[in-house]
């Protein structure tokens, strides 16, 4: 009983976990603001004050990057914990390939209400 209620409710807690992860750049620039501790969000708050583009894009690229792999490694751990989610995608996946594959005409269009009248 444990197991089962333990997978279930551990995969929300798990993608909460990951995507939080850019949540960590926030408080570091704020922290260090408040504490005058030098680090990435003391480099953020000098390059916006001096107007160093290529530092801000710099900073703004390996967040996105930090980020996009946190949410990542959640979805991965998501599909690993509940196996229900990663197969759906690649179930449909697959029998679209299938239907392409095989050259099947598209579905045929309903008829309107004009043309069935």
């Amino acid at each position: 009983m444990l197991h089962r209620v333990l997978r279930n409710a551990a995969a929300p807690a798990l993608l909460l976990q990951f995507g939080s992860w850019g949540e960590l750049f926030g408080g570091s620039v704020l922290a260090e603001q408040v504490f005058s501790y030098p680090g990435l969000g003391a480099a953020t708050t000098a390059a916006a004050l001096g107007q160093d583009v290529p530092l801000l894009l710099g900073i703004a690229l390996f967040t996105t990057v930090f980020v996009f792999v946190g949410n990542t490694l959640g979805d991965l751990v998501h599909a690993r914990v509940d196996p229900r989610v990663g197969r759906a995608g690649r179930d449909d996946l697959r029998r679209t390939a299938w239907r392409d594959a095989r050259g099947a005409a598209p579905a045929p269009a309903r008829a309107t209400a004009e043309e069935a009248g």
